[in-house]
């Protein structure tokens, strides 16, 4: 026999073993093999061996799928081993297949009711409360889940009932208490509390509960005594001294926290409880003993991740970013797909000025969780920080979406929409953010801002009078004053205003703002330039006080020193648009029409959608009478924004002139006059173009509206007298070229006008 064929033998004998072995297993009877795999899961349960028990009763279930007893015990023994997840869907697997068994229903009911899952819940309930319509604890289940339903008749009702049916039952009238306080009942609310103290005074849960509604009334006295009988009636109780660390962490006294939270880490090994009792450490100035418990969680398997995520936010707060980079890569080396880290690392990119790999590290968190609207807020941090403002508001938009009430998404939308011309928007995500935190001084400032810039003054005054009031030595607070006052054209009030926010904060970008507009405006320049030049030396790292600066020079004519300070502005941040786009029309200014030319192809590469930079690509070449790249330049702006009104126009010209399709040259005039219906360019390219087209009398109409607009702008009306001239309209064709030759004897058309005056006077016109 071959080699081969005996390797054929070896395989075929253990197909042969395999099919034996598969066959015994068939016929074994599988309601004796559940039988004896739930006794061996009970066996191994009650020795606290549950990872063995679940293996034992998931191979019950894989003899029969609908054996509702260990679907039941499956359960249990997800909830000794803390898995909630899969003891809540095997409970409620049982519960469907065991739909007689009323504790079952109940005990599902109230695990539904805890995930907020309500009408689930009440369902249960009702299945009972078919069989056994006096059922306490289906009323109980009932009227709670009703409650969630905001049905709180209904859930009234069935407290009754159960009172009714188990008057003895201190939890019920907890319940009560809690479904009175639902439908603004004090009285009765209270009322049911102490019945239930009187019926079961020794019950903690009762406690907890009628603490909770305590605090929520705002009787914090009475509270913390609840809270403390709780704790010497069960002094062992995780719940208990949960509540307590919570309690005395919100009123503000983190130092009563601490023991209760030690008590829940060391005798219960809670992990929430440990981290919790890091962030008070850190909180309360102990960072030691935080690093110490956040070392000892990281060595931790369970709590590997979770401690080395927060050492690294830590870092990144001290801003060690080393070290936060390298505590990142750990987590990330482990588990690329670990969305918080991916947060924080984008974070930590924006911190070092690096926003396009912030970008990438936020979309990667997106991606990986798209429910966390961290990634999103992050996202759209990092696309203001490259100016994508149209990016940053789809990114802002998704996280309010998944955090609907965020007053600090609602402001950056407020920030973004008002930036884009958004006034509308702006104001409304302005509104929602005050309603979400009407007391924050941020949500009142935005809405201040949203509600001038739409010309809302009386809102703007109304908020401004109460901002005044209560932060009085809040620069921001008086710069919008000065604001108020600008557009109350009350210049001293302003002035007066802007002088105190300066005062108040000296590094202010925009109090200097605010007082070297009125400088300039009132004709003292060397107080402007000695402000802007004090705001330069004050603030060296600040591109916004640069900028500014720059502005300020420009306006003086001192281009050598804007140029010198945009310089510096881009040396501070390469990642700013604002120099380049400035620089660049410093050089068109001074006729350096090269390095302008440079200066917006480095913007329009830096700003991909930047049709304003594409746009002066474009017209740089045209005026360099570089025809076809100009072309180029505008038609690539076009495709960046189809609506591009100024590259669509300066290209319809361009193709008319060089004698290209004037019907396309007519679809591009007409997108522009969509934008700029009004504008006496696109007004006189509309008209050229019908001009070439030989339609003299939709010529005519169109240079029309250019020379009313601007009647002193030659071109138009020698355009005009020419259109006029085609169409027999000769009176007005001499008198349009005559006043064209009058206003410019010098122009490129001067030549032409001349010659149609001539050719009109040889027709005797």
């Amino acid at each position: 026999m071959s080699t081969f064929l005996l390797r054929q033998h070896a395989v075929r004998c253990a197909l042969v073993m395999v099919i034996a072995i598969a066959a015994g297993a068939c016929s074994e009877n599988p309601e004796t093999a559940k039988r004896e795999a739930v006794t061996r899961g009970d066996a191994l349960f009650a020795k606290a061996l549950y990872s063995e028990a679940v293996i034992e009763y998931r191979r019950a279930i894989q003899f029969d799928a609908r054996y509702g007893e260990a679907h039941r015990k499956l359960a249990e023994t997800y909830l000794k081993a803390g898995d909630g997840g899969n003891a809540i869907r095997e409970f409620v697997r049982a519960a469907d297949l065991l739909p007689d068994d009323a504790d079952l229903q109940i005990k599902v009911g109230n695990f539904l009711l805890a995930g907020g899952r309500f009408d689930d819940a009440r369902v249960r309930a009702e299945q009972v409360l078919k069989t056994n319509p006096k059922s306490a604890p289906a009323h109980v289940l009932r009227g709670n889940a009703l409650a969630g339903l905001k049905d709180l008749d209904g859930a009234l009702s069935d407290m009754e009932a159960a009172i009714a049916e188990d008057p003895g039952k201190g939890v019920t009238y907890a319940n009560l208490g809690v479904v009175q306080h639902l439908r603004g009942d004090a009285t009765k609310a209270e009322a049911a509390y102490t019945a239930a103290l009187q019926a079961d005074p020794a019950s903690v849960p009762i406690r907890l509960s009628y603490a909770n509604y305590l605090i929520v009334v705002k009787r914090i006295d009475d509270a913390e005594a609840q809270l403390k009988e709780a704790f010497e009636r069960d002094r062992k109780s995780p719940m208990v001294s949960r509540a307590l660390a919570v309690f005395y962490a919100g009123t503000g006294r983190v130092d009563k926290a601490e023991p209760y939270l030690k008590r829940l880490a060391e005798d219960s090994g809670d992990i929430g409880a440990q981290f919790s009792l890091v962030q008070l450490y850190i909180g309360t100035g102990r960072r030691d003993e935080g690093s110490r418990l956040l070392t000892a969680l990281k060595a931790r398997t369970d709590t590997q991740r979770d401690a080395t995520l927060m050492l690294a936010r830590l870092a990144y707060a001290d801003r060690e970013t080393a070290r936060a980079y390298a505590l990142v890569k750990e987590v990330l080396d482990a588990a690329p797909q670990e969305a918080r880290a991916l947060i924080l690392k984008a974070r930590l990119d924006l911190l070092e000025k690096k926003p396009a790999d912030a970008i990438a590290a936020a979309k990667l968190a997106v991606s990986a969780n798209p429910t966390l609207a961290e990634g999103s807020i992050v996202l759209g941090e990092a696309y203001r920080a490259t100016r994508d403002l149209d990016g940053a508001k789809t990114a802002y938009a998704e996280a309010l979406r998944l955090r609907p009430s965020d007053p600090a998404v609602q402001v950056a939308l407020s920030q973004l929409n008002l930036a884009t011309g958004g006034l509308d928007a702006a104001k409304q995500f302005a509104q929602g953010a005050l309603a979400a935190a009407p007391q924050a001084p941020l949500t009142r400032v935005t809405l201040v801002r949203a509600a001038l810039a739409s010309g809302d003054v009386t809102a703007a005054d109304a908020q401004l009078t109460t901002l005044l009031k209560d932060y009085p030595q809040s620069g921001t607070v008086h710069v919008l004053e000065g604001t108020l006052a600008l557009v109350r054209k009350d210049v001293p009030g302003a002035e007066r205003a802007f002088k105190k926010a300066a005062e108040l904060a000296p590094t202010s970008v925009e109090a200097a703002a605010g007082l070297i507009l009125i400088e300039l405006s009132t004709g003292r320049g060397p107080a402007a330039r000695a402000r802007a030049e004090g705001l330069a030396a004050q603030s060296p790292a600040n591109v916004d006080a640069l900028v500014l600066a720059a502005r300020t020079y420009a306006s003086l004519k001192d281009l050598p020193k804007t140029e010198e300070l945009l310089r510096r502005a881009m040396e501070v941040d390469a990642a700013r648009s604002e120099p380049y786009s400035m620089l660049a029309r410093v050089y068109v200014e001074q006729g350096k029409m090269d390095q302008a030319l440079t200066e917006f192809k480095t913007l329009a590469q830096r700003e991909p959608k930047s049709v304003g930079a594409r746009t002066m690509v474009g017209a740089i070449l045209q005026t360099q009478n570089k025809r076809e790249e100009a072309k180029k330049a505008y038609r690539e702006t076009l495709a960046v924004d189809s609506t591009a009104a100024v590259a669509a126009n300066n290209l319809a010209w361009m193709v008319t002139e060089d004698n290209g399709n004037l019907d396309d040259a007519l679809q591009l005039v007409q997108t522009a006059r969509t934008k700029l219906p009004d504008s006496p360019e696109v007004n006189d390219t509309l008209g050229w173009i019908y001009y070439k087209k030989g339609m003299h009398d939709l010529a005519i109409a169109a240079f029309k509206q250019s020379v009313e607009k601007q009647p002193n702008t030659a071109t138009f009306q020698y355009h005009l007298g020419l259109a006029a001239a085609k169409a027999g309209q000769f009176t007005q064709a001499r008198q349009a070229l005559e006043t064209a030759l009058r206003l410019d004897p010098k122009s490129a058309d001067a030549g032409e006008a001349k010659a149609a005056l001539s050719r009109l006077s040889a027709y005797g016109s």
